[in-house]
């Protein structure tokens, strides 16, 4: 699916993070969809759980944080999606790791991959 120049600009961008004194923080630097950036997302849930040799991220965010109020996902639709994990502990990133791309090297939708949602029954 292609994507039109005015989209290609035009992304949410949610990072989450174990930040010393803050705790589990979940924060939208952008928002394709008017919503208010460069504030933390209340309404998510996010724990990260360190164990020997890795870590684990459990999150949850409202439909509602990533587009707007009363959304509802269509099932039919392809969704633009790309996660990044950083290694940076505040001194500056050692490296990262991307599922799909657009995120690492600069942003770039469309490097980013498309996922479908499957219909909970």
């Amino acid at each position: 699916e292609e994507i039109n120049n005015m989209d290609k600009v035009r992304f949410t961008e949610i990072g989450i993070a174990q930040v010393p004194y803050e705790g589990d923080i979940v924060f939208r630097f952008k928002s394709a969809y008017d919503l208010p950036t460069n504030v933390y997302v209340e309404t998510a849930k996010l724990a990260v759980k360190r164990m020997t040799g890795y870590t684990v991220y459990e999150m949850s965010i409202p439909w509602s944080e990533l587009f707007w109020e009363g959304y509802k996902p269509d099932p039919d639709k392809q969704y633009h999606f790309s996660v990044m994990a950083n290694d940076n502990d505040g001194n500056g990133r050692r490296g990262w790791i991307e599922y799909c791309s657009g995120i690492g090297t600069h942003k770039d939708v469309t490097l980013f991959g498309t996922m479908k949602l499957l219909r909970a029954e």
